[in-house]
């Protein structure tokens, strides 16, 4: 049996639940029987590789590779910045833990771009909860200076 589709409207209009994470039709689930359990995960092939997701998963794979030793980087050095105000440095930390964390999901979403979302519904909504989360902290701490003035 197929699993059934995923209604927008279950979970309200979210475009990475919508897109990622329902399944890819010719999926099939294993029935309840133990012995077709398994022979339906010794069955089955890799998974193939979608080729039109190459070059925005390259691009990602870099933002992931330079961002993350960067944010870090920051993190780690935030106590040298002595010339920048309490306020400057509060938010550069909030920026780059931000930042961190979405690049920090970037793997799975790359996987998920590449191949199919295996991971189940509850990662994918806690994932895409954390990515929306890094967004909002970003653009806070991008528009609070502007605020503060």
């Amino acid at each position: 049996a197929t699993l059934p589709p995923l209604h927008s409207g279950v979970f309200g209009h979210d475009p990475i639940s919508n897109s990622v994470c329902l399944p890819q039709p010719g999926l099939t689930t294993a029935s309840s029987n133990i012995s077709t359990s398994s022979q339906f995960f010794l069955s089955t092939s890799p998974p193939s590789m979608d080729s039109r997701g190459v070059l925005p998963a390259v691009i990602m794979s870099l933002c992931f590779l330079l961002g993350v030793p960067g944010n870090i980087a920051v993190i780690i050095l935030k106590p040298n910045f002595q010339q920048l105000s309490s306020m400057t440095q509060s938010l550069m930390l909030n920026l780059a833990v931000s930042d961190l964390l979405f690049l920090l999901t970037l793997p799975l979403w790359i996987y998920s771009l590449l191949y199919s979302w295996i991971f189940g519904l509850l990662a994918c909504k806690i994932l895409a909860y954390l990515m929306y989360c890094s967004v909002y902290g970003t653009l806070h701490a991008h528009s609070a200076p502007g605020v503060l003035q």
